[in-house]
């Protein structure tokens, strides 16, 4: 829709008189109260008060591997190589490609200022909500959203359970500012003059204004392909879509026109952002190993409509989180990998139906009145809203592109987000047009006590006290970790290197025994100047060195890691069935080095010299 229009819908109707509406009279104010309420609401459902930010708010599985990255681009400038993982030849992990550009540029700066990898990765993940809040502000303005409900639909945006339950684990995806852009770049698609074709001569008179309105796409199209390739081909989607509906209600081909100049210049961010692993690949050649996704996994990842609209699994009131459970105890039984990062798929009360409401409205809408301005805006979002369900369920257009076209985009379930956006921006129009109809000033106060209880309920529906970390437990494994691993490196030179044991495959492995994934990256985050075995991309000749080497005798293992120059063997007791205990023996009864060994007995360390 029109920014003109939009802008129209609202001020026809306001009048400079009505008291609610002149607080709003500046967007500036939405914006600032937007920022300022969602910051708000993340201290008060993560109980920021008085945290330690130099401790991690999540300490295992993915999260150690997002916080080890963190610490990699800090020290090293890349995600790409790490001299001090993959000992003896160093961590080159250029086969997983990263099309998070933007965001890792936001790591650096924040990590220029705090020098602290934990304290780092703690305030982007907090940064990412008021961040998230602002994005669908300024998509909420450009539909031309009454000011009141664009405040409520953003922030709740912003504190959807999708954004709580990936948390630090999944960092990148925590930071999801780029779905709101590409929604702006969808609703744009639709004008009458779409970005790229407007009346403007771009080489006469008109080339300012010609410029004007190309920068912004320009801009959110190298936004949203450097902030996450799942995001960006969602996006891309989603645009072709907007641009189909352009063709058939308007008669209009410069939108599809525009839309395919959009994914062409996202397709261009990410193709870019992929040229370290083309090159690294075409020099070293391809790893069939490494990244391996199958078709069949996007129905395993993809999304089930009752995920959407019931309660979560930490929902506050028992009643609504047992109906939850009791949905994937079920689906479970009978699918057993049904359940999984696909249970983050929740959209809470307000954005379920939301997302119910635009199926009805996609329905109905022939036997509905078309005559306000809006309505079009409902149906581009219904249009949306399907188009999204489509490619994201479970057996859906997602598995056939899976099949047919790449298996790589797998996890389908994160389309879920945009359902969100979509469906809280489908109430926003919905109470605009709702205010349009007001005429008394009394009534239009209710309305906007009204949006202040949607926000409160909404923010009692999406948050949870499960949200808040563990601090407490948290900051006793972190300190006690960290204090072990220093007194190792303190026995040892700088740039020794140790070998790790058990032998695990990095990245993206089943559990140990009671080892999880990336448990062996928990002595690098701790350490200064020591060089660590694990990190070595499985398939490569590092990774089969190290397999081959953990699967010697005692003896024979030993004078490899001498040879090589490894100066000591850290062993994870938890990677073995009988707690290491048969490997610890044979490997210490061939030296004469120190033994230390962890206050909590699970980590042990045998020096070589």
């Amino acid at each position: 829709m029109d920014q003109a229009v939009g802008d129209n819908v609202t001020d026809q109707v306001v009048g400079e008189a009505t008291t609610v509406d002149s607080l709003w009279s500046r967007e500036s104010i939405q914006h600032v109260s937007v920022l300022i309420i969602a910051l708000a609401a993340v201290v008060l459902t993560l109980g920021l008060a008085n945290v330690d930010w130099n401790v991690p708010f999540a300490y295992r599985g993915d999260a150690l591997a997002t916080l080890a990255d963190v610490k990699g681009v800090m020290e090293n400038g890349t995600v790409y190589t790490n001299p001090s993982l993959a000992a003896p030849d160093g961590a080159q992990v250029a086969d997983f490609p990263n099309f998070d550009g933007l965001n890792w540029l936001l790591i650096r700066a924040i990590g220029a200022a705090t020098k602290d990898p934990a304290r780092t990765m703690n305030v982007f993940y907090v940064l990412g909500f008021p961040l998230a809040a602002l994005a669908a502000s300024f998509l909420f303005r450009q539909a031309g959203v009454w000011p009141p409900a664009s405040v409520v639909g953003s922030v709740l945006f912003a504190l959807l359970p999708y954004h709580l339950i990936r948390s630090e684990g999944h960092l990148m995806l925590a930071s999801y500012f780029a779905v709101p852009l590409g929604l702006v770049l969808c609703l744009w698609v639709t004008q009458e003059e779409p970005p790229f074709f407007g009346r403007e001569n771009p080489f006469g008179s008109g080339a300012l204004t010609a410029l004007r309105r190309l920068l912004p796409s320009a801009l959110l199209c190298l936004a949203i392909g450097s902030a996450g390739l799942y995001y960006a081909f969602f996006t891309c989607i989603l645009v072709v879509g907007s641009g189909v509906l352009s063709i058939v209600r308007r008669r209009n081909f410069k939108g599809m026109a525009a839309a395919l100049v959009m994914v062409a210049a996202i397709g261009l961010i990410i193709f870019v952002q992929a040229i370290p692993t083309l090159s690294f690949q075409r020099e070293h050649g391809p790893n069939p190993t490494s990244a391996r996704r199958e078709a069949y996994e996007a129905d395993i990842y993809g999304l089930r409509i009752t995920q959407l609209v019931l309660p979560q699994s930490s929902h506050r009131a028992r009643i609504a989180a047992e109906s939850r459970e009791t949905y994937n105890r079920t689906i479970a039984s009978v699918e057993p990998n049904a359940i999984n990062e696909n249970d983050s798929a929740s959209l809470g009360l307000f954005a379920a139906t939301g997302f119910i409401f635009l199926l009805l409205w996609l329905a109905f809408r022939p036997r509905l009145r078309r005559s306000h301005p809006s309505v079009f805006t409902l149906d581009q979002l219904a249009t949306l809203n399907l188009t999204a369900l489509l490619f994201g369920t479970v057996g859906g257009l997602g598995g056939l592109f899976a099949f047919l076209v790449s298996p790589q985009i797998r996890a389908y379930n994160r389309i879920s987000i945009f359902l969100g956006c979509i469906a809280l921006l489908a109430w926003g129009v919905a109470a605009t047009i709702l205010r349009s109809s007001i005429r008394k000033r009394r009534s239009v106060q209710v309305l906007a006590a009204v949006c202040v209880v949607v926000l409160t309920l909404g923010l009692w529906d999406q948050t949870s006290p499960a949200y808040v970390p563990p601090y407490q437990s948290l900051k006793t494994s972190y300190e006690a970790d960290e204090a072990f691993v220093q007194s190792v490196g303190q026995r040892l030179d700088a740039d020794a290197m140790v070998f790790q044991l058990p032998y695990v495959p990095y990245p993206e492995y089943p559990p140990v025994e009671r080892m999880l994934d990336y448990d062996h990256l928990m002595p690098y985050i701790h350490s200064t100047d020591l060089r660590w075995s694990y990190g070595a991309v499985k398939g490569r000749p590092t990774d089969r060195w190290q397999r081959n080497v953990a699967a010697l005798p005692a003896v024979d293992m030993l004078k490899q890691l001498h040879l090589h120059g490894f100066a000591a063997i850290w062993i994870d007791t938890y990677g073995y069935p009988d707690e290491g205990a048969q490997v610890v023996n044979a490997i210490s009864g061939s030296l004469q080095g120190e033994r230390l060994e962890s206050p909590n007995g699970r980590y042990v360390v045998l020096l070589m010299e």
